[in-house]
């Protein structure tokens, strides 16, 4: 075979990659390429909007403690999630002990039901972390205040059962069972998708500012009479029923005891709400230019959906 030839065969065996390489594939599906292009606009469609949103949010939490002469470090954001996480189990594992260990697989499994990828949700520890960098310091907290929240703590507790369930389906069938009469542990035993099921249902006790209950959940609790069943309430993805069992009286604790906890619980819920209150006040006065044209008229209507979201 002359030089000729043997350049030619060897052109032809490179010519597959090249085109590959020409593509930028991402994957070869029986030797043909899936476009990097193609992933990108799928993307790009289904949840570039979300995503971008939250770049937008995490980058206006930067300019703003950079502007303020702040720094968040991995230690901070580090806190943050352990923080956050420990929430997140709250909501949707109420009064059920979770040991550390098991923390991460478990949220793993709620941020998979959520379609939450764990990067998107480290992209919002990092926002609240700048947040809260930003409010923290600036929250001043009465004696009058702590006291009153003193109260509420270590107050009258109030002891319910509870049925939770993930689908209107499923909360349907559980109050047509109530409905006919059945007994409301029975019908949290078979229905309830929450460790407590195994119980009828039946929580810890707690106080109106006991923050390891959703404040929905207490509020609708301690509106009710002893025996008496609650509306259905929405509490994030999931249905809540509850019956109150019984009231308990209030603790004998000294203010003076216990001051340095209440004022940790009450500044935790305040500061929250502070970043909140942040969060979308920046993202309303920002100067944001979408580049994308196809992201430009959705970026504008979400915008215009959270500024009516703040209206009186």
């Amino acid at each position: 075979m002359n030089l000729l030839s043997r350049a030619a065969s060897l052109l032809l065996l490179l010519t597959p990659c090249a085109s590959v390489l020409a593509s930028d594939a991402i994957a070869l599906v029986n030797g043909k390429p899936v476009s990097r292009e193609a992933v990108v606009n799928l993307l790009i469609e289904s949840h570039g909007l979300a995503a971008m949103q939250q770049l937008v949010l995490l980058e206006l939490a930067r300019q703003e403690t950079q502007a303020a002469g702040l720094s968040v470090s991995r230690a901070d954001i580090q806190r943050e999630y352990e923080q956050s996480v420990d929430r997140l189990l709250i909501v949707e594992a109420p009064g059920e002990r979770i040991e550390p260990a098991d923390k991460r697989r478990v949220l793993d499994l709620l941020l998979e039901q959520k379609g939450i990828s764990h990067a998107e949700f480290m992209i919002s520890m990092e926002r609240n972390a700048h947040l809260r960098k930003l409010v923290e310091k600036s929250i001043v907290l009465s004696e009058a205040t702590l006291r009153e929240e003193f109260s509420r703590t270590y107050g009258e507790r109030v002891e319910v059962r509870d049925i939770i369930v993930a689908d209107s389906s499923a909360l349907s069938a559980a109050l047509e069972a109530l409905n006919r009469g059945e007994d409301f542990a029975r019908v949290a035993e078979r229905f309830s998708r929450h460790p407590s099921a195994a119980q009828g249902g039946l929580l810890p006790p707690f106080s109106f500012a006991d923050d390891q209950i959703p404040p929905l959940v207490r509020e609708a609790a301690f509106a009710l009479a002893p025996g008496e069943v609650s509306a259905p309430l929405r509490v994030e993805e999931r249905f809540h029923v509850l019956k109150l069992e019984r009231r308990l009286p209030p603790e004998h604790a000294r203010f003076e005891d216990v001051r340095a906890e209440v004022e940790r619980s009450l500044r935790d819920r305040v500061v929250t709400a502070e970043m909140s209150r942040r969060a979308a006040t920046s993202f309303e006065q920002a100067t944001v230019k979408v580049l994308e044209p196809r992201l430009r008229e959705p970026f504008e209507a979400l915008r215009k959906r959270a500024a009516g979201q703040k209206q009186p």
